[in-house]
């Protein structure tokens, strides 16, 4: 094995390795940013839901304080996938209060796809 063979060699398995590195980081971030997306929008406002649609059974108003928070103090919309779920949401949250009774079968034609 000569030199230029081991230099060959060395530089080859430096450039694996910084892609290997990158892929790796990569794949670190997206999981991260999954994990966070979870904690932070997706499982308060599936709380919220489901709290809504309980209250809206019971003719009561029901809360948008998380949905609140996540788009207008942390600016969390961007992460809510697909568009037409965050379409769907802006459309249930905006409807009118005085609306109660009918916002429950809104709710379920919005999320069933109807």
């Amino acid at each position: 094995m000569s030199l230029s063979d081991s230099f060959v060699g060395g530089i080859i398995g430096a450039v694996v390795g910084f892609v290997g590195a990158i892929v790796a980081q990569e794949y670190s971030v997206r999981r991260d940013k999954t994990e966070m997306t979870k904690q932070r929008v997706y499982g308060p406002l599936y709380d919220e839901i489901s709290d809504s649609m309980v209250a809206l059974q019971k003719d009561d108003s029901p809360s948008n304080e998380e949905w609140t928070w996540i788009i207008r103090q942390e600016h969390f919309g961007y992460l809510i996938e697909p568009p037409e779920l965050y379409a769907n949401l802006k459309t249930f949250t905006k409807l009118p209060f005085e609306i109660c009774a009918d916002r429950s079968k809104i709710a379920r034609d919005i999320f069933s796809g109807k």
